[in-house]
């Protein structure tokens, strides 16, 4: 045996494997607070069932929850489209960017049931926005 105690011919894992392991438990260990982080837009308060945008915003982009992990208000066996499915509000104010309503931007959330828009530029909307909302009640 050598001083660092190792067996005679065994191999000392490199610095960079050393790194790389340190790096990999590093970020399985934040996954959860950085996926919930990811999850809502940054102008937006989110919950399970709601998406809440109140604060001031020129993105011309209606707003969407990331890809980047569920957080914690996903079921772990549920997949990406269970978490739209289950948004029913969506409130949307004081984004003076957003000027054109698109079907993209209402088709994953499919379980929508109330849509409120104001005090935004909002002046177009798309003739088949609302084709994949069939719950859709208040507007």
């Amino acid at each position: 045996m050598d001083v660092s105690g190792a067996l005679p011919g065994a191999r000392r894992p490199s610095r960079i494997w050393c790194c790389w392991r340190l790096f990999f438990l590093l970020s399985v260990l934040c996954h959860h607070y950085l996926g919930s982080l990811l999850d809502c837009p940054p102008t937006c308060t989110c919950s399970p069932a709601d998406i809440y945008c109140n604060k001031s915003d020129s993105s011309r982009f209606f707003p969407l929850l990331s890809f980047q992990g569920t957080g914690s208000t996903a079921n772990s066996t549920g997949s990406i489209e269970d978490l739209f499915q289950n948004i029913s509000s969506i409130h949307i104010e004081n984004w003076t960017g957003l000027q054109t309503l698109r079907d993209v931007d209402m088709e994953l959330y499919t379980g929508l049931q109330r849509l409120t828009i104001t005090r935004s530029n909002l002046h177009s909307i798309q003739a088949r926005v609302f084709s994949k909302n069939p719950q859709l009640r208040y507007m």
